[in-house]
């Protein structure tokens, strides 16, 4: 592993470097469709934590140019990939031994492993969830995101981001029952509203929830009534329907919401209904 981690540059099979660095690998990834096939990941991650037969697994290691880590569950591998950056200080009294490490976000993708002519190829999975873009939006330059349009789906890449600060009035319409709606073909969803989405997995052929996976986490964390989530945190009958408040338990299993979050929601919103 450290023969991978000891150059930017991609391993080959052979033990030669490629030309192809984990930044351009990188790039390559967020812009590509999901299904996508990238056998080169085995040249930034060794083949011995790829080809694993563990059903879950992680692996990490950060070595002289760059990290990864590794999370296997089934066929999924949730892969996170870092970059070390030098950073030497100016000045005659500098020395070659004093540096400063930056860490750089390369690369947090989740790959599918199948087989293929008796080979194993890791194919770029899709995220398949709502995505805010605030802050952070930067990081998502060359991701793609599908976008509704009169042929059906098709998918647009991010290319720049400009953030700007005004005041302003804010207006952001929710769906009754679906929080969503779309802005310009693409699907989205409110800002404020964290923990009331992306808690179900999404099927990438119908872009609908699976439903195998919807019923296995509803078996395992239950569902709310609304008598039992008023018991914790009181709340108008009519916005617990509006939000699917049932479904709350789920997120507070999977650790996407606590009760002060939920409470915090009530307080800022529950005017919005009648009690």
């Amino acid at each position: 592993v450290e023969d991978y981690t000891s150059d930017d540059r991609l391993l080959k099979d052979d033990g030669s470097l490629s030309i192809k660095t984990i930044t351009d690998f990188s790039e390559e990834v967020k812009s590509a469709l999901a299904g996508t096939s990238f056998p080169e990941l085995a040249q930034i991650i060794p083949r011995q934590y790829l080809e694993t037969s563990e059903t879950n697994d992680e692996f990490y290691y950060n070595g002289k140019e760059y990290g990864f880590y590794v999370a296997k569950e089934g066929s999924y591998f949730d892969v996170l990939i870092i970059d070390f950056v030098y950073e030497f200080e100016e000045g005659e009294n500098h020395s070659d031994i004093e540096y400063k490490i930056r860490i750089k976000l390369l690369l947090q993708q989740t790959f599918i492993r199948s087989t293929s002519g008796g080979n194993y190829v890791w194919r770029k999975a899709a995220n398949n969830n709502y995505t805010y873009l605030d802050e952070y939006a930067a990081d998502y330059i060359g991701h793609c995101f599908l976008k509704q349009g009169e042929s059906g789906m098709t998918a647009v890449t991010l290319v720049d981001v400009e953030v700007s600060t005004e005041v302003t009035v804010a207006y952001s319409p929710v769906t009754y029952g679906h929080l969503c709606y779309f802005v310009n073909g693409m699907l989205s969803m409110p800002g404020g509203i964290d923990g009331l989405f992306n808690i179900f997995e999404v099927d990438p052929d119908t872009m609908m929830y699976d439903t195998e996976a919807m019923a296995a986490d509803i078996q395992e964390y239950g569902l709310f009534t609304y008598e039992e989530l008023n018991a914790l945190v009181p709340v108008p009958e009519e916005m617990f329907e509006a939000v699917n408040g049932q479904y709350l338990k789920v997120a507070m299993g999977k650790g996407l919401i606590t009760l002060d979050q939920i409470q915090d929601m009530v307080d800022n919103y529950s005017d919005l209904f009648e009690v």
